[in-house]
């Protein structure tokens, strides 16, 4: 017997034999399920996979012309000889209206393949393929930051963290500004020496010569002994053609030593980005250096707030929504970087900027982002 095709669903009030020739063809049949898309009557959902041998089934007709109620099978049109009504077990019986019941399914099916075909296809379609394409505004790759360098696997503010951070993938390397007693920005993030320095005391007690002398590297791992604590000017030179440095100050009146290092290096003010944390900060830069870009620098809330908590007060979501490039810091956890790439955040500050890169892979980006201009 050939394979029934797919079918359609016609109205089983029409023809229904009684429920003792129902229950002859399940004995006959072994209570085989004949599976397919069926509606029940008035007080039964439809269902898939229904078995058509239980009691008050619908009648299904096939696209071939195969029609059947679960104990009959018709076919009023299929292969030579087999053109009639049969039970399961085989023994042909009266069709009792299932041939006109396969005739109206075939025509139901016709006229579905009719609409499909000329209002779907053929008009929704062809307009669809027309129609130019939808302008689209794709969100920018979020910056990767590099927090202090490379510095899950360096020691901090130093030259090798720096490069290491542009091999990894940053976009930007944050270095934290200091000055010494006789006026030399340096990369220190602590005020005090001991934090990651064989020193003692202050950075602003010392001058740039006896800070020199300090070592800045065995703290992280003996390896970087004799790591030396850098001057900007140098960390600016290294960073020429690899990529740009985000300044972090940690101290006031930062902006006229920085401006004479900038100088030194060769680097303008525009390609740099500085980060302040308090409105004389902002003003001591904006006066020494108009063209710089000013990120405006928050304390973490205590206590902190999770990326979830924070998209659901609002505060990233009201931000972005103005076009305001929001950074966030310091992330080191893929789960968190994922979040906040979907919040739509402008840059991302880590100290493993290949994790971050790694993460950033896994989404489609119109076109490496670039640091906001002023």
């Amino acid at each position: 017997m050939a394979a029934a095709a797919p079918g359609a669903v016609v109205d089983p009030a029409a023809a229904r034999p009684g429920r003792r020739s129902q229950a002859r063809a399940r004995r006959a049949s072994g209570h085989r399920s004949h599976h397919g898309f069926a509606a029940g009557g008035a007080d039964e959902a439809p269902w898939l996979g229904h078995d058509l041998t239980a009691p008050f089934q619908p009648i299904i007709v096939f696209r071939d012309g195969t029609v059947t109620d679960g104990d009959t099978i018709a076919f009023a049109s299929g292969e030579p000889g087999l053109s009639g009504c049969y039970r399961r077990d085989g023994s042909q019986i009266a069709c009792d209206g299932l041939t006109a019941l396969s005739e109206k399914g075939r025509a139901l099916l016709d006229l579905s393949d009719l609409v499909i075909t000329g209002n779907l296809r053929r008009h929704v379609v062809d307009e669809l393929v027309r129609a130019p394409a939808p302008a689209v505004t794709p969100m920018p790759r979020p910056l990767v930051i590099a927090h202090r360098g490379n510095s899950r696997f360096f020691p901090e503010n130093t030259i090798a963290s720096l490069l290491s951070a542009f091999d990894a993938g940053a976009d930007l390397v944050e270095v934290d500004i200091s000055v010494t007693r006789d006026g030399v920005p340096v990369l220190l993030h602590d005020h005090e020496l001991s934090a990651t320095t064989n020193g003692r005391g202050r950075v602003a007690d010392l001058t740039w010569p006896e800070l020199r002398q300090l070592d800045a590297g065995r703290w992280k791992d003996r390896r970087f002994a004799g790591t030396r604590v850098p001057a900007q000017v140098e960390a600016l030179r290294a960073a020429r053609g690899r990529g740009r440095l985000y300044l972090d100050l940690k101290a006031e009146g930062l902006g006229a030593p920085i401006r004479e290092a900038l100088r030194a290096a060769g680097v303008e003010a525009r390609d740099v980005i500085i980060a302040a944390w308090s409105p004389t900060q902002r003003a001591d830069i904006r006066a020494a250096l108009p063209e710089a870009p000013i990120v405006s620098l928050e304390a973490p809330p205590t206590p902190r707030l999770s990326g979830d908590q924070l998209k659901a007060a609002g505060m990233l979501a009201s931000a972005i929504a103005t076009s305001l490039p929001v950074f966030v810091y310091t992330v080191n956890d893929e789960a968190t970087m994922h979040q906040l790439v979907e919040i739509g955040v402008a840059g991302i500050e880590t100290d493993d900027p290949a994790l971050l890169r790694r993460v950033l892979d896994t989404y489609l980006w119109p076109s490496p982002a670039g640091a906001p201009r002023p």
